[in-house]
């Protein structure tokens, strides 16, 4: 099950970061060195200062906190760039196969550059022909369905790295920042 992140929890600012599988070898005698790329990816999202200033919100950063780390949830996140139009409708999405990085979106004013939302997977366009659009990261599913320009989110599980946020003495911090990584199961 997937819970929206807390609205009083707003961050000043949320950076999106895909995750590609680059591999490198080692360098041949004359210096060359090969790389391949896996068609895998996935997004991190670092969540920067979020205000933890009253009582409500450390006990509402707890309760989100304490479900990601026992793993009984998955987090909503949107991109929340500021990037979107006032203007953007969602559209419907049509085609596409496992792995496609295109596929086709009519009924909406999608451009490059514009995060989306496909059966709650996220995807970020880079062009856009006509309804043609090209996307990253390479579809994780079949068919359509609605392309969700308005408020797409990411299903995303608390990183490792962030887990220590729970031992924290909340008397003397107004801040916080969280990274998270996204989830490979969608319910």
């Amino acid at each position: 099950m997937a819970t929206d992140w807390p609205d009083s929890l707003k961050p000043q600012s949320v950076r999106f970061t895909p995750v590609t599988g680059w591999r490198r070898g080692a360098p041949t005698l004359l210096g060359i060195t090969q790389a391949t790329s896996g068609d895998a990816g996935a997004w991190t999202a670092q969540l920067n200062n979020i205000p933890v200033v009253r009582s409500e919100q450390v006990l509402k950063l707890r309760a989100a906190l304490i479900r990601c780390v026992a793993r009984a949830d998955s987090m909503l996140i949107s991109p929340n760039d500021g990037c979107r139009s006032t203007t953007a409708n969602n559209g419907t999405a049509s085609g596409g196969n496992l792995r496609d990085t295109t596929m086709s979106i009519s009924g909406s004013s999608i451009q490059p550059g514009n995060y989306f939302e496909v059966d709650n997977r996220l995807y970020c366009a880079y062009g856009v022909s006509g309804s043609t659009v090209n996307f990253w990261p390479p579809r994780r599913s079949t068919g359509g369905g609605t392309a969700n320009l308005i408020n797409p989110r990411c299903h995303m599980r608390l990183s490792p790295e962030s887990e220590q946020a729970l031992e924290t003495n909340w008397t003397n911090v107004q801040f916080i920042s969280l990274q998270f990584e996204e989830s490979r199961e969608v319910s």
